[in-house]
């Protein structure tokens, strides 16, 4: 099988935040979305990374290498405290460094509700998205990085 388009996704959250009373947020690693090939674009493909690493794809898509899911740690919080997640997207669809007649479009982050922290006040949890094409029957999609940002809030 041959892949004309093939396109890899690297979606940013720019995250490491120190909290007034010495708490951390980071992000140990980006959302990834992986590397996918547009084969059919006549209707609206979708690529899906759930937050516990699932990785799957309707329409046209085809998966040349599987993406993963962003992982946070969060620091210095009460042992044993739930903290409320967030995430929401900074912007409706992708951008790219170079120009790309098709974009796609954020339909969902994925995240867990909540959390609790370990005894040390510590804990992880992870992010994932689903991504669409837009099925006009277009096929122009640059081979190039399609990067997208959004934003996580964690409550106490």
């Amino acid at each position: 099988m041959t892949y004309a388009n093939k396109l890899a996704f690297t979606i940013a959250a720019v995250m490491i935040c120190e909290l007034g009373y010495g708490q951390t947020i980071e992000e140990s690693q980006a959302l990834d979305l992986g590397t996918i090939a547009i084969i059919d674009n006549t209707y609206i493909g979708t690529i899906n990374i759930s937050k516990e690493g699932v990785v799957s794809k309707t329409g046209g898509i085809g998966i040349l290498r599987y993406g993963s899911p962003a992982l946070f740690q969060v620091r210095g919080f009460d042992s044993n405290r739930r903290l409320y997640i967030s995430v929401q997207a900074n912007q409706s669809g992708t951008v790219t460094n170079e120009v790309s007649a098709e974009q796609f479009t954020v339909q969902s982050y994925d995240s867990s509700e909540y959390i609790t922290t370990n005894e040390q006040g510590d804990a992880e949890f992870s992010v994932g998205a689903i991504f669409a094409t837009s099925g006009s029957g277009s096929s122009n999609f640059r081979d190039t990085v399609f990067s997208a940002a959004y934003a996580v809030t964690v409550n106490y």
